[in-house]
């Protein structure tokens, strides 16, 4: 029994619901003095953790997943599914229409959860990547969205079949996030190669505002005897976009090897225009007239 305890919680952050270690075997008596002997802690009714157990940043979440037998949601499983990173401080789940919970989190309650919204991540239950990525479209904002979405598609998690169709059977008139997610998926075009940076979204998200053609995704190039990909191109003006982060250069050879393909590309005619996130987001106007204007001359 004591292994069959330690084994539980072992796998589960330090957390038992009551029913299940009466399931096990303890009596009321025992759990009681476990509790008396500060050995376990009760952190909400019917739920109990090791006193000696590390609180860790899941440890709330799993604490409200055990009492509310609801499945991990929204931000809570975008951390889980590596979509973002950070445990959100308050956890988020979602449990089915009808079932009790009054514990702490921030709780969502539907009354449609198909299996195929469902997986398992680090031996907790959560939203599905589809599913998560259209809940996420009521508590984040619709270029975080775009970035989100297209990392699960970079990173090959889920396909924009995939959220299609999630998205015909869940969205809804006056469901939140509808519209958010709709455009996201409009401008992911089947067949697009998704967005690799936040940088790149928000070039992409500057020329649109300011009604700028947008550039192909993913170029592949041959010069000058090497292959390379350009994130953003107009390919018949011979223009390159591409975002600049500190960090992207922190190794001297990826610094001089990106030096030596700026400079293949220039004398093959190409012309780079590399631009900040900082830039992209103080003058977004300036650097649209600017993109504008060089292929204007290109032209």
């Amino acid at each position: 029994m004591h292994r069959a305890i330690a084994r539980h919680t072992g796998n589960n952050y330090g957390v038992i619901s009551r029913a299940r270690a009466r399931q096990i075997g303890l009596s009321v008596r025992q759990i009681d003095m476990r509790l008396a002997r500060g050995e376990w802690e009760a952190p909400v009714p019917g739920v109990y953790r090791i006193a000696a157990a590390p609180v860790v940043p899941r440890t709330a979440l799993v604490v409200a997943l055990t009492a509310s037998g609801g499945i991990a949601a929204q931000r809570s499983a975008a951390e889980l599914l590596g979509l973002q990173s950070g445990v959100p401080q308050v956890p988020e789940i979602l449990i089915v229409e009808g079932g009790r919970y009054r514990g702490p989190g921030l709780v969502r309650r539907t009354t449609m959860l198909l299996p195929e919204d469902c997986t398992r991540r680090g031996g907790l239950p959560t939203t599905s990547v589809a599913r998560t990525l259209f809940d996420l479209a009521t508590v984040l904002s619709e270029f975080e969205l775009e970035g989100v979405v297209n990392k699960a598609v970079a990173s090959r998690q889920v396909t924009r079949v995939q959220l299609v169709d999630r998205f015909d059977a869940l969205a809804g008139r006056g469901r939140r996030g509808t519209l958010a997610m709709r455009h996201v998926l409009d401008r992911l075009p089947a067949g697009a190669p998704a967005l690799e940076s936040h940088v790149e979204l928000r070039i992409l998200t500057v020329l649109r505002k300011f009604r700028v053609p947008l550039p192909d995704r993913q170029v592949k190039v041959r010069v000058n005897g090497h292959s390379y990909r350009l994130d953003l191109a107009y390919v018949a003006e011979k223009v390159l976009l591409e975002g600049d982060g500190f960090g992207v250069h922190s190794l001297r050879a990826v610094f001089e090897s990106d030096r030596v393909r700026q400079n293949d590309l220039v004398r093959a005619g190409w012309r780079p225009l590399r631009y900040t996130d900082r830039a992209l987001r103080r003058s977004p106007a300036a650097i649209a007239a600017e993109v504008r204007a060089v292929l204007s001359a290109a032209t």
